[in-house]
């Protein structure tokens, strides 16, 4: 699994992301927008303390989070 994404885990991976690396730098993530599940995964838009906004994604399989900058958020 490629560790982009810190989370707590209750009682499944990936719960409550608490922050994302970017760019070579972690960003504490102070708030979760919008959370979804598909079949392949689990879905979040976040923003970081520094006020960005982004979509990440958790796919179960191979176990790997993409990350991206997320713009024009409309939540």
């Amino acid at each position: 699994m490629n560790d982009l994404v810190h989370c707590h885990a209750g009682w499944h991976y990936p719960e409550h992301p608490k922050e994302l690396l970017w760019e070579g730098e972690w960003l504490e993530i102070i708030h979760v927008l919008h959370e979804w599940r598909r079949k392949d995964g689990y879905g979040y838009v976040v923003r970081t303390k520094d006020e960005r906004i982004f979509e990440i994604f958790y796919i179960e399989e191979p176990e790997h989070w993409e990350i991206k900058l997320y713009s024009g958020y409309q939540g």
